[in-house]
């Protein structure tokens, strides 16, 4: 059953600080955005470096019909209003995901958007981070059916790759765009005969040293796989990691000891990672937080201090965003599970960005702080910087 979505406003709160055992943690302003009748829902941010903004995209309505907003906010303000991307008022569009390409100055975003009477397409929109300005949107692919598992990374090079469950195919599909929309090549893998996979089921992220992508997926049957793909278009051999019970994979790269870190959740209450080598084979596994409370989590690399952070909410729509992070190089360090939200009686979907410049986070979610659901940021700083007093590493 699709939300209707009435207004957007702003409500500032107070600012909280406090601090865990290992690393202090600077809590910021905690900030409603979206505020509407029945929920805003789905929020994606990413960090534009060259700007030094980020860019929150996320699912609200205006008119009756579920539709994708976004816009641009500075380190430390979040007063605006949402700006309308879907461009067709008169289809529901959900489901976001977000990348930025450096060397364009592009946003790009796919969604999910319906075409027939039960039937969706993946939609990629751009965003000119310079202007903040629309440039366009783009059909990627009819699915057939109801589907709304999509994702985008970029090459920081002028690429973009899409990955979405094409349920004509039944298979996992990705396409190259460039920053004009205009389609590369192809291709198709992880055959999922079903015709049907979780919302966030695929992710990407781009490995810098040895050009390539690494996409993670979920399947029908709860085991996590991933592939490599070249922005040359060299496809790896599909792996089966022989993990099962997953949900919610989420992928960050950390170009220092050139590993991925793959996080999701196990339908038990539990966020589980897995570290990976440059081309995605585990080299070993944690279960983060400790109250067999966790879901829907994300991660981030962090250039500054060469950590992963990882956020989550409490499982089942309790309250309750959890970060916690980890350092992997030189010897493993990972810091107490540290709860950052204080208003919201239900949380849900975090996600997470980074500014380099100022090396301060911002954290988002879906949550109720009495009749309606909102989208919620909070921004945070912390010490941990992963290097212990002799600078060998924690």
């Amino acid at each position: 059953m699709k939300k209707i979505y009435i207004s957007f406003s702003i409500l500032l709160l107070f600012a909280l600080t406090y601090s865990n055992i290992v690393s202090g943690i600077e809590i910021g302003n905690e900030e409603n955005i979206g505020i509407s009748t029945n929920s805003a829902i789905d929020p994606q941010i990413i960090y534009c470096s060259t700007q030094d903004t980020f860019v929150v995209i996320w699912t609200g309505n205006e008119t009756g019909t579920d539709q994708i907003f976004y816009n641009f906010i500075g380190d430390g303000d979040l007063d605006y209003n949402g700006i309308l991307l879907s461009s067709d008022t008169s289809r529901y569009a959900e489901k976001p995901q977000v990348a930025y390409d450096s060397s364009t100055n592009t946003v790009g975003v796919v969604y999910s958007e319906s075409y027939s009477v039960g039937k969706d397409s993946i939609v990629l929109a751009f965003i000119n981070s310079a202007t903040g300005l629309k440039t366009g949107d783009f059909s990627v692919g009819n699915t057939d059916s109801w589907n709304m598992s999509a994702t985008i990374a970029s090459d920081n090079n002028g690429t973009f790759l899409v990955a979405y469950y094409d349920t004509a195919s039944s298979h996992i599909s990705a396409k190259f765009f460039d920053k004009n929309g205009t389609p590369g090549s192809s291709f198709t893998f992880g055959s999922i005969p079903s015709g049907f996979l979780l919302p966030y089921s695929i992710d990407i992220v781009y490995n810098s040293k040895d050009d390539l992508f690494l996409i993670v997926w979920a399947d029908i049957n709860q085991n996590l796989n991933s592939v490599t793909l070249t922005p040359g278009g060299i496809l790896g051999t599909p792996i089966n990691y022989s993990v099962s019970a997953v949900a919610n994979p989420a992928v960050a790269y950390n170009d220092t000891t050139n590993e991925f870190f793959i996080v999701y959740d196990d339908f038990a209450g539990n966020v589980n990672g897995q570290l990976a080598d440059s081309v995605g084979n585990l080299t070993s596994a944690f279960t983060f937080g400790n109250n067999n409370m966790e879901a829907a989590p994300d991660v981030w690399f962090n250039n500054t201090n060469k950590t992963f952070i990882i956020a989550w909410q409490e499982y089942l729509g309790a309250s309750g965003i959890w970060i916690q992070e980890y350092f992997s190089d030189n010897c493993a360090t990972l810091t107490e599970s540290v709860k950052i939200d204080n208003i919201t009686t239900t949380s849900n979907s975090p996600a997470i960005a980074y500014s380099d410049l100022t090396e301060n986070y911002w954290v988002i979610w879906s949550g109720n702080t009495g009749t309606t659901d909102e989208i919620v940021a909070v921004r945070y700083e912390t010490d941990f910087n992963g290097i212990d007093a002799d600078g060998d590493g924690y």
